[in-house]
């Protein structure tokens, strides 16, 4: 499989087991959430930003009025 889109919960499950190569993100100027929002990656979380992954070689565009952020896990290009 060259691609793939997820939801948020299946994506925590792929970020939890560090098997993702290419992170990408799409930021619009609006702001939605609450309560019930839904996140855009879901799980457990982490407890210590020492545990977050890293992204590397990040490019970010201009789309129209929305940014496109691609990066690669830190770990996986070592």
């Amino acid at each position: 499989m060259d691609s793939s889109r997820i939801d948020g919960q299946l994506a925590s499950s792929f970020i939890e087991a560090r098997s993702i190569d290419t992170v990408s993100f799409f930021y619009a100027p609006i702001l939605i959430g609450g309560r019930e929002a839904v996140p855009g990656v879901g799980g457990g979380g982490i407890e210590k930003i020492a545990d977050a992954m890293r992204l590397e070689r990040v490019k970010v565009r201009l789309l129209g009025e929305d940014l496109y952020l691609t990066g690669y896990p830190a770990d996986a290009l070592n």
